[in-house]
């Protein structure tokens, strides 16, 4: 990378910057540029290799196609920068502010971005892998298309955080808590949950096969499409929480808290549910052939139009319980007398055909 204009220190670079000029294909490797004033700096395809920013004002910086590695930006204020194509393979961060920052289509493989602010910042389409994150303040952070292979996450209070489409395969997160986080189409499998506090937490159309979540905090969590074979949520704490049109072939759910939970067109053939608490539970169109719900709280649970084949409720509390149109064969009862049967009103309604168009 050459140009017409030399700098060889970072006051040069400083007065480019404040009369507000594009730098741009120059190789600066290895300056010291620390505690520069370089707020609003446009640098395209700049090779900053094993440069020092530590300590510097990069506010609204935009770089462009540059060259990082090893690049240091040790407690850098970064607040609303924008990295764009840039390789930052080994680059450090520790205790930099990247609050409202975007980071997009750049890789940040071994990066120490430790007590980092990433507070509204955007990481898209980026390589985090083995990136160490620990400590890191991620709030309100969004992580899509990105892959985090091997990454430290650990001692992080993540609120608010989502990861979208993301490759999380042996990420840590060691001694982090989550509230209000979204993992979305993020396959977790064989990942354990097991007695975290995870209230409000949307596992949606990931994949968590094999995954424990036994003795967990998961009220209100959202588990909307997941899929779950072979998934573990013994005695977890689940009330309120959403399971629509979730498959898991064998899951194990047997002590758990699952008040009012939402199990609509969800699939759990051959589920263990023994001792739940499913109080008004919500089961409509699901399909639970082979299940054993023995010994489970039922008041008030509707398996309109569900699959219970084969299902085993025997000791299984049923007040009030809901079986309209339920394909129940095979399945055995002890409490079916308090039960409500298929209303024959609501049948002949729903034979009804429909409105020509």
């Amino acid at each position: 990378m050459t140009g017409d204009d030399s700098i060889d220190d970072g006051q040069r670079l400083v007065l480019k910057v404040q009369f507000g000029e594009p730098i741009t294909q120059l190789r600066l490797t290895g300056l010291a540029l620390r505690e520069l004033a370089l707020a609003g700096g446009l640098f395209s395809e700049m090779d900053f290799s094993g440069c020092d920013f530590s300590g510097s004002d990069l506010r609204e910086a935009v770089f462009d196609r540059c060259e990082l590695a090893g690049t240091v930006f040790d407690a850098a204020n970064l607040r609303g920068a924008t990295f764009h194509q840039c390789r930052a393979a080994a680059s450090r961060w520790q205790a930099a502010s990247l609050r409202n920052a975007k980071l997009v289509s750049s890789d940040f493989t071994g990066a120490d971005f430790q007590r980092a602010d990433f507070n509204l910042a955007l990481f898209a389409k980026c390589t985090l892998d083995d990136a160490n994150l620990a400590a890191a303040w991620l709030d309100r952070t969004t992580l899509a298309e990105v892959s985090a292979k091997k990454t430290a996450f650990e001692r992080i209070a993540l609120h608010q955080v989502t990861f979208h489409q993301c490759v999380l395969d042996e990420a840590s997160l060691a001694q982090s808590t989550l509230k209000l986080v979204t993992f979305n189409e993020t396959p977790l499998p064989g990942r354990s949950f097991a007695g975290m506090d995870l209230h409000g937490v949307q596992f949606t159309d990931c994949k968590l096969t094999g995954a424990d979540f036994s003795d967990a905090r998961i009220e209100q969590c959202n588990f909307k499409s997941a899929q779950l074979d072979g998934a573990r949520f013994r005695n977890a704490r689940a009330a309120l929480a959403l399971f629509p049109e979730a498959q898991g072939q064998g899951c194990d759910f047997e002590g758990a808290d699952l008040r009012q939970a939402i199990f609509a067109k969800a699939s759990f053939a051959e589920g263990r549910f023994d001792r739940a608490n499913l109080y008004q539970t919500n089961w409509m169109e699901a399909k639970l052939p082979g299940s054993s719900l023995r010994d489970t709280e039922l008041t008030y649970a509707d398996f309109s139009h569900a699959d219970i084949s084969g299902a085993d409720f025997e000791g299984a509390t049923m007040f009030r319980a809901k079986l309209h149109r339920a394909n129940d064969a095979g399945a055995r009862f002890t409490d079916r007398g308090r039960a409500l049967e298929t209303d024959p009103v609501q049948a002949r309604a729903e034979s009804w055909p429909a409105a020509p168009a």
